[in-house]
């Protein structure tokens, strides 16, 4: 026996504004080269994690879904059943291809066949008491960010603390070890010299390196704001911070700078997500839309494929450069392949400096093929920016610059050259 239905005007308008919106979205042949795409819609994602086949997607209150990242219509939904919580929060994948997911209820994984729960990550009762009066807390274990580390250790961020996880050990840190873990954790994002870069509530931005914690609330206080939402780094070296209110700022391996063009033309809510993608283009996304920053000007998506409406909570870019946004309205995919770089014809020449050993300074050449922006900064032994000689957009051609060591105890440095994603390295040894 069949059912009779019946389409009345408003499942006609519904039908209709669906065809519209896939209409728009994807080309006549299916075709999703330089396009936007939706998915999930009417879900809302707070984190996004993408392997080679797949995109896996945290979405509140809905448990977890993982699209083919070929054909993203095909969904996988795993529940409360695999994860004891519909609402996950967090999602990371490590260097061994195994997925760590963040709930109300703490961390999971998944190594594609089973799942494994960790009661060792449980926030303590003592540091959830001593938060208390900085923040209104609904879930004591709530993860609100993972990050994987250089050497594969896992850093989850909560409310109220930092837990790494690293050859079966757990270390915690929060108030009560630290000078500065007394707020929020918004984001941790790992650099590629190795450095976890923490931003927090009220504390500004923090970051571990070498069994240390830096804080940088003295250096962040010359700037507007000391609330960091969001951390990305570029394939400079420069490390970009998105604050509230539209507001964004670098760290040059030396000093912190503000943007100020960016608040006064671009985004006005809080800037919640960032990602460089593989053209080294800067992309932030907040609650008003996204705008990208291409090295030299900074440009707004406010009114493509809804994102004005949605809130954006992550950025990630995959392998061909498609930028995948996590929205409190689906996900959204911009197709953008990158820009066909021939990369024979970039091989920047780096000399050794003369005098090397030197004593008081030494002459750094270098010779730039074509037009680029250039950072030259020296280290310490220990990994420690020591100055930052150039961090500016160059000519091509020869470029020589002096570095004056006053001052600098004896001992070995690293002087690297960065430009359009290609890093050099020399050594260099100060006697006194």
């Amino acid at each position: 026996m069949h059912k009779k239905y019946h389409i009345t005007k408003c499942h006609m308008k519904t039908i209709l504004l669906s065809l519209f919106i896939l209409f728009i979205y994807h080309n006549n042949d299916g075709a999703l080269s330089n396009t936007w795409s939706a998915y999930l819609l009417g879900r809302e994602i707070r984190d996004i994690a993408i392997s080679d086949n797949d995109v896996w997607c945290a979405a509140h209150l809905d448990g977890l879904y993982r699209l083919n990242r070929y054909d993203a219509a095909t969904t996988y939904h795993i529940t409360a059943d695999s994860l004891d919580s519909d609402m996950v929060s967090a999602v990371e994948i490590d260097k061994e291809g195994i997925l760590w997911v963040g709930t109300k209820d703490g961390i999971r994984s998944f190594d594609g066949i089973s799942w494994t729960d960790y009661p060792e990550s449980r926030v303590s009762e003592q540091v959830v008491k001593k938060a208390s009066h900085l923040i209104e807390i609904d879930y004591d274990d709530y993860i609100t960010c993972i990050a994987v580390d250089n050497s594969g250790g896992k850093w989850f961020g909560y409310y109220v603390q930092i837990v790494h996880f690293y050859n079966g050990e757990w270390e915690t840190y929060n108030s009560t070890n630290t000078d500065f873990l007394d707020s929020f954790i918004y984001e941790i994002t790992v650099d590629s010299l190795g450095r976890v870069w923490v931003g927090t509530a009220y504390d500004g931005v923090n970051y571990y390196y070498n069994d240390i914690w830096t804080t940088t609330m003295q250096d962040m206080r010359t700037l507007l704001f000391q609330s960091v939402l969001s951390i990305c780094e570029d394939k400079n070296g420069i490390i970009w911070f998105g604050g509230p209110s539209g507001q964004a700022a670098i760290f040059n391996g030396v000093s912190y700078t503000e943007y100020p063009d960016f608040i006064d033309v671009q985004l006005k809510q809080d800037v919640s997500a960032g990602a460089a993608d593989l053209n080294n283009v800067i992309w932030f996304g907040a609650n008003d839309g996204v705008s990208r920053y291409n090295g030299n000007s900074w440009e707004n998506y406010m009114e493509v494929c809804g994102l004005p409406l949605s809130e954006i909570k992550d950025i990630e870019v995959d392998k061909d450069n498609n930028k995948w946004f996590a929205t409190n309205n689906g996900i959204r995919l911009l197709n953008d392949s990158p820009t066909s770089v021939n990369t024979q014809s970039f091989k920047f020449i780096f000399y050794e400096s003369f005098p090397n050993p030197f004593n008081l300074q030494t002459t750094i050449e270098y010779s730039l093929p074509h037009n680029t922006h250039t950072t030259l900064t020296i280290y310490s032994i220990t990994g420690q920016a020591v100055i930052v000689l150039k961090n500016e957009y160059q000519q091509a051609g020869n470029h020589s610059v002096t570095w004056n060591a006053a001052g600098m105890p004896s001992g070995l440095y690293f002087c690297t050259l960065k430009a359009d994603g290609r890093s050099e390295t020399r050594k260099m040894v100060v006697v006194r």
